[in-house]
């Protein structure tokens, strides 16, 4: 995804999110509401970080405005309202001509801009949660979206975690997926760093609150539609923090190597 569609989101956010919650000072703990702009922005190692270090990729283009736009659609739906729209269905995005009228309709609407196509995956992924039951309850429940979580978690490395939605009984991690069932899913899970992620937010809420709860994915396939929610193990939560921690290991070593040219 562009610098450019980057910046219009988090302007996009940020006028709707956090205009009464400004960023926090780097030395605060907590659990904070603050706007994409400002989490990205905020001076500690995140999960993500972790992955790119360790050679790994994140979500880019329009895989990351999907999966951005679904959470909306899903946990915050009046945000969603507010910040996206639609663009006409005979519109050739495709050329050089396409993209510039895609941003000016942007500018225009002063929202972020979906394909119809995009659109209608997004509407079929949010039934897909809606129709499962379990799903919906903790779609529902009363909680905390979207929390931005911030604590030291090893040798006084500042880290922060995003977490999805934060319920009285577990941390939920809303997840879309290529895989078409929850077995295939469940055996990626270490493949994919899901592992770490689970153990790395658990950790830090933990730090925050001094209370241990279950993570739990709510996950729906791209490809099949179904839908399912699945704990993260005790075996998987010993091997995701093994892997965070060896990470931030090798972080405070490269960080101190630069510290020690400068």
């Amino acid at each position: 995804m562009s610098q450019y569609r980057l910046d219009r989101i988090s302007q996009a956010i940020v006028s709707h999110l956090d205009r009464e919650n400004p960023m926090p000072e780097p030395t605060i703990e907590g659990i904070h509401e603050m706007a994409d702009s400002h989490y990205r922005e905020y001076p500690a190692v995140a999960h993500s970080d972790l992955k790119r270090l360790a050679g790994g990729e994140s979500p880019k283009g329009r895989h990351l405005l999907i999966g951005q736009a679904f959470h909306h659609a899903l946990l915050q739906p009046q945000l969603a309202r507010d910040i996206y729209c639609t663009t006409p269905e005979d519109w050739n995005l495709v050329s050089r001509e396409g993209k510039q009228k895609l941003r000016e309709y942007e500018e225009e609407q002063a929202k972020i801009a979906i394909r119809p196509k995009e659109r209608a995956l997004i509407v079929s992924l949010c039934k897909s949660v809606m129709h499962h039951e379990q799903a919906r309850r903790i779609v529902k429940a009363e909680g905390q979206c979207e929390a931005a979580v911030i604590s030291e978690l090893k040798d006084g490395i500042l880290c922060k975690g995003r977490i999805d939605k934060i319920l009285s009984k577990c941390l939920v991690d809303l997840k879309t997926t290529g895989y078409g069932t929850q077995e295939e899913f469940e055996q990626a899970i270490v493949d994919y760093n899901y592992d770490s992620q689970g153990a790395f937010y658990s950790d830090l809420y933990r730090e925050v609150t001094n209370e241990f709860k279950p993570f739990v994915w709510v996950v729906v396939s791209k490809r099949s539609f179904d839908c399912w929610v699945t704990q993260l193990q005790p075996y998987h939560l010993a091997t995701g923090r093994r892997w965070y921690r060896d990470m931030l290991a090798v972080y405070a070593n490269q960080r101190s190597g630069v510290q020690q040219q400068d």
